[in-house]
């Protein structure tokens, strides 16, 4: 069947979700979840403004015992901006399993990110609960906004094997505005 293609459902997709941009397979290792240090991890670049539609990390190693916890960000370099968190930490994500997710829930700035349930499920209703950032001056030497969404791991450190990857549906807002992978 022809509306069956790869190419009509990724266009369907791209209309409905945003495009979608992922890193590259478990590109956050255990050093990406070393919370007492406040490691944080660039894993997206943006060009542009953009309308968050989706952001979550899955796993994809499980985690260990500790109380490790996680938060979004967006930092910009050009124009500088002082980095802004997208939402307090959230649950821990002590004991996840494999295709558990950490997902921004977006809305409100000091809203915390949910860990999903169980592997493979996400019960997150994202209506209407979307982020604008970045930006673009017109007129002026500044043009495209360029900055990075991350993660930041708070409160304790995982030792394990945990791994993920990170995920963001996006809709550009600005002309030229786009996302790539940063890992």
């Amino acid at each position: 069947m022809a509306y069956n293609r790869p190419s009509t459902i990724q266009r369907v997709s791209d209309q409905v979700l945003g495009h979608h941009v992922e890193t590259s397979a478990g590109a956050l290792p255990v050093a990406s979840f070393k919370g007492v240090a406040n490691t944080e991890t660039d894993m997206f670049t943006v060009y542009g403004r953009i309308q968050i539609m989706q952001l979550f990390v899955e796993f994809t190693a499980a985690g260990d015992a500790a109380a490790t916890q996680l938060l979004f960000y967006y930092n910009r370099s050009e124009p500088a901006l002082t980095l802004v968190v997208l939402c307090a930490a959230g649950a821990s994500i002590a004991t996840v399993a494999i295709g558990q997710r950490c997902m921004h829930v977006g809305g409100a700035v000091a809203s915390t990110p949910i860990v999903s349930d169980s592997a493979g499920l996400s019960d997150l209703d994202m209506a209407s609960a979307y982020q604008i950032v970045g930006g673009y001056a017109t007129g002026g030497a500044t043009g495209i906004f360029t900055g990075t969404i991350g993660m930041r791991a708070t409160v304790a450190d995982q030792a394990g094997t945990i791994a993920a990857t990170g995920h963001i549906f996006y809709v550009p807002l600005s002309p030229d505005a786009a996302v790539e992978a940063a890992i």
